[in-house]
């Protein structure tokens, strides 16, 4: 991350490292149950995370921004065994893939993580 100096990674146990590039310190700037997959907005001010049950907006001093359900649309909570996110190259669009009970759901959301597209 251009802004921080610094490399910062995701490991699926839950913390998030930040190894800085001109100390070479490594520290653990945040941690969650469990991490499925992470991603930065294309202008590196957010950290996108995906738990198990949530999406996270994490800011560049990983603060939680906002909290949405995985799967907006269903009255029950689930528990999502594999996540992957991917932006769309302008920025104003994030494809959240999720698979649960063997089954697999798209559902696009902009910045803030609210639902636009999808079942």
């Amino acid at each position: 991350v251009e802004e921080l100096n610094a490399i910062v990674f995701a490991l699926t146990v839950g913390q998030i490292y930040l190894i800085n590039l001109e100390s070479k310190e490594t520290e653990v700037v945040g941690e969650l149950e469990k991490i499925l997959s992470a991603t930065w907005t294309p202008l590196q001010d957010f950290l996108i995370v995906a738990t198990p049950q949530f999406l996270l907006q994490l800011d560049t001093e990983f603060m939680p921004q906002l909290e949405e359900p995985l799967d907006p649309s269903s009255t029950e909570s689930i528990q999502a065994e594999e996540a992957e996110l991917s932006w769309r190259e302008d920025g104003k669009a994030l494809a959240s893939v999720f698979g649960f009970g063997g089954k697999r759901k798209c559902i696009m959301r902009d910045k803030q993580l609210k639902h636009i597209v999808g079942p």
